[in-house]
């Protein structure tokens, strides 16, 4: 049995938001009159802040578990249902 856990949490992310949080090399599409446009949506200064934390979030929980198991508890809202207000 092991000795120790690292536990971390994500709490309401609100991808698909302008505020949200969205990976940077993000790539989607858009279907309109049978065609299909892809396309890779343009970061707010704020997304893009927030993905730079995320990524050192991310990085300093592994640097602490070491060789230990990490959990991630996905707490909240993964998506912004309502709109989408990405910018193309």
């Amino acid at each position: 049995m092991k000795s120790r856990y690292i536990v971390a949490i994500l709490s309401d992310i609100h991808s698909g938001h302008k505020l949200g949080l969205a990976n940077p090399k993000t790539k989607l599409e858009d279907e309109s009159n049978g065609k299909v446009k892809t396309f890779y949506p343009q970061l707010s200064e704020t997304q893009k802040f927030m993905w730079e934390v995320y990524e050192w979030g991310k990085d300093e929980t592994i640097k602490l578990a070491g060789k230990d198991d990490v959990i991630l508890i996905h707490d909240g809202d993964p998506t912004h249902v309502r709109h989408l207000f990405w910018k193309r």
